[in-house]
């Protein structure tokens, strides 16, 4: 089932998370591995390189003008590059596209490091950072999104202690501050931070990325149970004390000190293809079409929710749609990304030998982040099922109050594409 039927058409759709070819070289730590073993493999100077990503700024222009992805209409895109200290910068050719295009927006994901529940500094979630409602002033005219003024302010003023990488929490104040929506990419990722401090910052974020065409259903699920029990908890209902482990007595503190209700993204993390694999949705405002919504439309409303702490809000007005992750369409995403990369490369001339190397270093660097990765999700969730588990405890609540904001709508799961449509897709067309 798509997500394009009649019921379906004064909703806006969009891809609130993607990456172009920006999200490559400083800007990843992966790149930073493969790059280190490339030089081994082929000596200091070599001029073979290796990208995360290869979709050009270009490609996301065409398919927001052009309103149809793979699954449905794509009425709106928000680009969400990798950003980290080494590099911070939005490309020429990012800011001209987006202000061809306003329904074209530029975002980014921002690499944090959060203080956790010990003292120290961990690697912690990603904040995926919008824009604020209005247009902002670039060098090729007026765009929905982050300014670089912003993003240097951030950078200037937000990092954390030990000044490696930018703190989560003075981040999401400066972002509040100057009326730029945000919300925490999937907080259930490969980071360092421990359950209590995650399950403890996610309370703290008015939006969440729950589904992401990268990460497992099984994380999408405690995910969406957690914000379940996190906002019925803030809206004044009750567990009783001898069902919680000493982990979940001073989880439950935090919320209620610190807690506030969160509200649900969808993101497609796409690096290669199929990029609306996952949308968040909106319904569109009275008398427009989908069409004429604009980025700062949906920034307003985000704001809007963020901005207010009562316990008793109405329901989200976005809703989650999409495709979590499978083993097979991960294979297809890393498959896609070094079949890229060797065809970019093709035209160095290289030994056979050190050629090899590189391809056999490469895939094994890439498969060894994806284990690990894997192992730190699978190591959090078996924690978080042993410790806090907010579907064995949602039956439990008492007391809750009818007007507590609901947990995540997820409306539909997208068809796979054709099989046409995925070789075209690995072929790089």
């Amino acid at each position: 089932m798509d997500y394009s039927s009649p019921s379906s058409r004064q909703r806006v759709n969009i891809i609130t998370h993607i990456h172009t070819d920006a999200s490559s070289a400083e800007t990843s730590v992966l790149n930073d591995r493969i790059g280190a073993a490339i030089r081994r493999c082929a000596g200091k100077g070599s001029p073979v390189s290796w990208a995360e990503c290869f979709t050009p700024i270009t490609r996301l222009e065409s398919l927001v003008q052009h309103g149809r992805g793979g699954h449905g209409p794509v009425h709106m895109i928000l680009v969400t590059d990798h950003m980290r200290g080494q590099s911070h910068r939005l490309p020429s050719r990012h800011l001209a596209a987006a202000a061809r295009t306003p329904r074209l927006a530029l975002g980014a994901e921002l690499a944090t490091r959060t203080r956790d529940i010990d003292g120290r500094y961990q690697t912690g979630p990603e904040i995926l950072a919008f824009g604020p409602p209005h247009l902002v002033e670039g060098p090729h005219g007026p765009y929905y999104g982050l300014s670089q003024r912003l993003i240097d302010e951030l950078y200037d003023t937000c990092l954390d202690d030990d000044r490696r990488e930018l703190c989560t929490r003075r981040a999401r104040d400066l972002l509040l501050a100057r009326g730029v929506a945000h919300a925490l990419s999937h907080p259930l990722d490969g980071h360092a931070l421990s359950l209590e401090g995650t399950l403890g910052i996610i309370s703290e974020f008015a939006f969440t990325e729950t589904i992401n065409g990268g990460y497992s259903a099984r994380s999408a699920r405690m995910l969406e149970a957690f914000i379940r029990l996190n906002n019925a908890l803030v809206g004044g209902a009750e567990l009783p004390e001898a069902a919680l482990s000493p982990v979940g007595r001073r989880i439950v503190g935090h919320i209620l000190r610190h807690g506030r209700i969160v509200h649900a993204l969808s993101g497609s993390d796409a690096h290669s293809h199929d990029f609306d694999r996952a949308v968040t949705a909106m319904p569109a405002p009275e008398g427009r079409l989908p069409e004429e919504v604009a980025p700062g439309d949906l920034f307003d409303r985000m704001l809007a929710l963020t901005r207010r702490r009562e316990a008793a809000l109405p329901a989200s007005p976005l809703v989650t749609l999409g495709r979590t992750a499978t083993l097979r369409s991960l294979l297809s995403d890393v498959s896609a990304i070094i079949l890229r990369n060797v065809r970019s490369n093709l035209r160095h001339t290289l030994n056979p030998i050190t050629w090899t190397n590189i391809a056999v270093t490469t895939l094994y660097i890439t498969q060894d982040e994806l284990r690990r990765q894997g192992r730190i999700q699978r190591r959090r969730l078996r924690q978080m099922e042993r410790d806090f588990n907010p579907e064995r405890l949602a039956p439990l609540l008492a007391a809750q109050p009818a007007a507590v904001t609901p947990g995540p709508r997820r409306i539909v799961q997208l068809r796979p594409r054709s099989r046409q449509a995925r070789f075209a897709a690995r072929a790089g067309q």
